[in-house]
């Protein structure tokens, strides 16, 4: 733990730290996204950059969202294609997108699953720090339905150096009431980040060969009209 905490702080201090989540319309990826965000604000030091990229498909078709967090001004302005951080918030998309795509040996991944971190770096033939939480499980007792956002978002508050999970729950709390959220269902989210604190399990892996979750060159334009 105390490498990775190193080499997050480092990335931190000294360039930019990337961040980049793959999941289903409904499954609160954007939600777990501006949280972190609302939580680097925080710190005047910090420049954060947070965006999501989805369509007006129905509930259920892939979305993704990015975020980069540093010390130093943020001069990238393009999409996250090597994210030193990769979510899966939910598996359905792993069957319609490559969310390891790009990133580097040792990188790190947060899954929302009910695969143990082991039994997910196999399938998904990933190397680095392998993360998994089974936050819909968690969240069946506070929301009554299989929702892993708030998990996930409580464990990037434990993996993120310098991020403290009793100033994430405030903040959590004060998003939801933006949204206009009934009382009774931000206490039962709040419930639920503080449930799912310290659940996470680990395992550091290497199933991925140098073919695996590579990059597409740019293939050009296409033909332009005449």
């Amino acid at each position: 733990m105390e490498v990775i905490a190193e080499q997050l702080q480092s990335l931190l201090e000294n360039d930019v730290l990337e961040l980049r989540g793959d999941g289903r319309a409904g499954s609160g990826l954007v939600l777990t996204m501006q949280s972190v965000a609302a939580v680097a604000v925080l710190d005047p030091t910090l420049h954060v950059q947070e965006w999501p990229f989805f369509s007006s498909a129905r509930k259920g078709a892939p979305t993704r969202s990015f975020l980069r967090i540093g010390r130093k001004p943020i001069l990238k302005a393009s999409d996250i294609t090597a994210p030193h951080i990769s979510i899966m918030m939910d598996e359905g998309v792993s069957a319609m997108v490559d969310f390891a795509q790009g990133v580097k040996r040792g990188g790190i991944f947060v899954l929302n699953s009910t695969r143990s971190p082991e039994e997910a770096a196999k399938k998904f033939k990933l190397s680095g720090r392998v993360y998994t939480i089974d936050g819909d499980k968690i969240s069946e007792a506070f929301l009554k339905k299989p929702l892993g956002n708030i998990s996930v978002f409580a464990l990037l508050m434990e993996i993120l150096p310098g991020f403290e999970p009793a100033v994430a729950l405030k903040r959590l709390a004060e998003l939801l009431k933006k949204r206009r959220l009934p009382e009774s269902l931000i206490q039962a989210n709040c419930k639920l980040f503080e449930a799912s604190l310290g659940k996470a399990r680990f395992v550091d892996a290497d199933y991925a060969t140098l073919a695996d979750h590579a990059v597409m060159p740019f293939g050009g334009w296409g033909e332009l009209m005449p």
